[in-house]
């Protein structure tokens, strides 16, 4: 079986804070109980498009912090 790994070392710049930003969220996700494996932006995403009570704020305080109006609802579509 032939592994074939497509990183690119001299790509630092945008790539690697991204992969930070999404291991932070993650980490944030994990440590208020939830499964790791999506990004507390995705659930925000998921908490609106589901009408979850109190929940469904959250994506605006997220959304306001990227400044993308459609940043969790763009996370949840994704899975990331």
């Amino acid at each position: 079986m032939k592994v074939t790994i497509k990183a690119d070392p001299s790509k630092r710049g945008d790539t690697y804070l991204m992969n930070l930003g999404e291991a932070a969220s993650q980490l944030l996700a994990a440590l208020v109980g939830l499964n790791a494996n999506l990004t507390f932006s995705a659930y925000c995403g998921y908490w609106n498009e589901r009408g979850f009570p109190y929940l469904k704020h959250l994506h605006k305080g997220v959304d306001a912090l990227f400044r993308d109006p459609t940043h969790c609802a763009r996370a949840w579509a994704n899975r990331s």
